[in-house]
């Protein structure tokens, strides 16, 4: 066994097993420069000793312009490692699966494959087609008579990209994820000592052990730490001074590892933090595949003992993690009000104060249940999916508690794309997710939904096959919706009213069924037929009469696709006429403003965007341009390779009162355990 690999990673064993059984890894930890050092101790050390070819790639050194990897030039380097001036080539990772294939027969020994992964979250879609290349050449070799091709892959773990990369190499059974083993005392105690030497600066026994214990100490062994306490003790030109044990927490308190570790608790600290309280003593998990328990496992926070028991790392990581606990859990998000149209923004700290004439309404648009659904839930057979996720109505649960709205919200508006395919398979789950939600958060009758395109199904090509031309299908949903107490049946129009606590104002929501010409030849287009706002038009009216006089009552809309461009259209989009727009935008947007209409809520493009609109009045005698209005939400729920530009998943809170609306955007945290704030607004 290579010393030098030893030193840097305790679990080399486990890489050592995993070569001799031909399995493939991936490694996760915390950031920290010693992985690289590990993949070129592998080159160095250990394929030698083997006759092995080694490779080393770092793949953000081959990322073109546009984000995409550069294969030509990333084959030509790996051409250039080993030596080789045969005439092959690559354009494109299929190119490249068939060059590696045909590089590793023609090679006489053994090829490990070394890959630095990025830790940025834009790489990661590029990252995971060229690993899955790698697979694919890997399934080919395996099939052969001898396997010549091992990858080891590293990765600054984040629990975004371990997804994806446990997607893919789920795909393939070669591929084996490693997480970092803590270091022990003795284990820094040698790497001081190798270090040192290595740098003409040996230390004296007596000297290398005090350090190691205090290392030990402060960083409970957590590797990142440990090699940035190394770093700072080299720059000490390996003296121990007189307080080294202040000296060195000083430093790791400014440590950019542990401010990591604080901003991913932070963004559920009575979760997480509480969890991560519960092993000050090693003790084996109840939970083995609590979404918890696998991100501070992940983030080293929690570190495995003898019988598969886990501890709180100790030293500063326990003392950060007591920190936070100790702070309490009140989330204080950024209150922006605008003074003026043209600026500037105030903004306030802290929650906002509450009357009973105020009214709170949630607004989650595009869940998806289903195969593209981002978060863990099981239905009612008690079959699990997405294990290792966290719960949606857990994390959505925590926000709204940390905003002090677990009893307050008037309103849940979900504004279609509950399913992915339109299925009654996904819609039972759908049902049972909503019931959880209206249960858990007190809402029953005020769950306010409309469709969306991907609710209805509709069959290609029926009508070019002779079949029934009028092939869209809205059973599921219509079944669905009427066992949350809705029905769209009549025009695609329904109304809810939800009332203040005091009694004293109310909103009335007309929810519409955007989806009149959904088909194949006008997918994700929206349109809201006449009958529905004539329809619209009767149903305001009845509930106006109700209204009193002393009434403050105020008229919102809900759809599900956007009024004004939400995304950039690609051109070649454009040429072809894909387009996801409001085809009757100007009518729709007349009616709502002849009916006082204030705000229109929908979904459909995955971007969060607030637009305020002043049109035309609509008569002659008309002389001021009344604002409306229009939120579009993003996915609250959606796999993040689906979510857009915006990249997070995301929804609204928005407290509807006498002079203003208040807007605020709360967006999923970095780790993907809880939503923090994004922005927020007073209009």
């Amino acid at each position: 066994m290579p010393r030098s690999v030893s030193l840097l990673l305790p679990a080399w064993a486990r890489i050592e097993r995993a070569f001799a059984r031909d399995v493939s890894l991936i490694i996760h930890g915390p950031r920290f420069a010693g992985k690289s050092g590990l993949l070129r101790a592998i080159g160095t050390d250990y394929a030698p000793a083997r006759q092995a070819k080694c490779v080393f790639i770092e793949l953000a050194a081959y990322r073109a312009l546009n984000g995409t990897l550069d294969y030509r030039k990333l084959f030509t380097e790996m051409k250039a490692q080993l030596h080789l001036k045969n005439g092959i080539a690559c354009d494109d990772y299929l190119s490249f699966e068939d060059a590696l294939q045909r590089t590793v027969a023609k090679l006489p020994a053994r090829l490990i494959f070394l890959v630095r992964l990025s830790s940025h979250l834009l790489d990661v879609e590029e990252e995971c087609i060229f690993l899955t290349a790698l697979h694919s050449c890997l399934a080919s070799e395996f099939l052969s008579s001898e396997a010549k091709l091992l990858a080891v892959a590293v990765d600054d773990f984040s629990l975004w990209n371990h997804e994806r990369y446990a997607k893919v190499s789920s795909e393939m059974y070669r591929f084996e994820r490693l997480y970092l083993q803590p270091l022990t005392q003795d284990e820094i105690c040698a790497v001081i000592g190798s270090l040192s030497a290595a740098q003409e600066a040996p230390l004296p026994p007596s000297e290398r052990d005090e350090w190691g214990r205090l290392v030990a100490a402060a960083t409970g062994g957590h590797v990142g730490l440990t090699l940035e306490a190394i770093e700072f003790i080299s720059e000490l030109g390996w003296r121990l001074p007189a307080r080294a044990e202040g000296a060195l927490l000083e430093r790791l308190s400014q440590s950019s590892i542990l401010s990591a570790l604080q901003l991913a608790i932070q963004e559920e600290p009575a979760g997480l933090a509480q969890t991560a309280l519960e092993f000050r003593q090693p003790k084996f998990p109840m939970e083995l595949r609590s979404s918890r328990l696998l991100l501070l496992r992940r983030l080293g926070i929690l570190q495995p003992q003898k019988m598969q028991e886990l501890i709180l790392c100790p030293g500063v990581v326990r003392q950060m993690v007591e920190a936070i606990q100790a702070t309490g859990d009140e989330k204080s998000g950024r209150l922006g009000k605008v003074i003026r149209e043209a600026g500037p923004a105030v903004f306030e700290q802290g929650n906002v104060p509450l009357t009973g004439d105020d009214l709170v309404i949630v607004h989650l648009s595009d869940l998806h249940i289903g195969s593209e659904y981002g978060f863990a839930y099981q239905d009612r057979h008690g079959k699990a999916f997405n294990q290792g996720l966290p719960s949606f109505l857990e994390t959505l649960r925590s926000d709204l508690a940390g905003m002090g709205l677990l009893d307050r919200i008037d309103a849940l508006v979900v504004s279609g794309d509950f399913v992915w395919r339109g299925t009654a398979p996904e819609f039972r789950v759908a049902r049972d997710v909503l019931d959880d939600l209206v249960l858990e958060l007190h809402l029953e009758g005020r769950l306010v939904i409309c469709p969306g395109n991907h609710d209805i199904t509709w069959t290609q090509g029926a009508e070019d096959r002779g079949g029934d031309p009028e092939v869209v299908k809205r059973d599921a949903f219509d079944d669905f919706a009427e066992h949350l107490g809705h029905s769209f049946r009549d025009h695609g129009v329904c109304c809810t009213t939800v009332g203040s606590r005091s009694g004293k104002s109310r909103v009335h929501l007309l929810c519409f069924d955007s989806n009149v010409v959904e088909s194949e030849q006008a997918a994700g287009i929206g349109y809201i037929s006449p009958e529905a706002l004539n329809r619209a038009d009767q149903l305001l009216q009845e509930k106006k009469r109700d209204d009193g006089e002393d009434m403050r009552a105020h008229v919102w809309m809900v759809l599900h696709h956007h009024i004004f461009p939400a995304t950039p259209i690609r051109l070649e989009d454009a040429r072809s006429a894909h387009l996801t727009i409001m085809a009757n935008a100007p009518e729709v947007l007349a009616w709502a403003r002849r009916h006082n209409v204030e705000t229109i809520l929908h979904g459909h493009e995955h971007q969060p965007s607030i637009t305020i609109a002043r049109s035309w009045p609509i008569d002659s005698m008309g002389k001021e341009f009344v604002p409306i209005l229009a939120i579009s939400a993003g996915s609250a729920c959606v796999k993040r390779q689906h979510l857009g530009p915006f990249g997070r998943n995301q929804y609204f809170v928005m407290y509807q009162r006498a002079g203003d609306i208040i807007v605020r955007s709360r967006c999923l945290g970095d780790q993907g355990f809880a939503f923090v704030a994004h922005n927020d607004i007073v209009i």
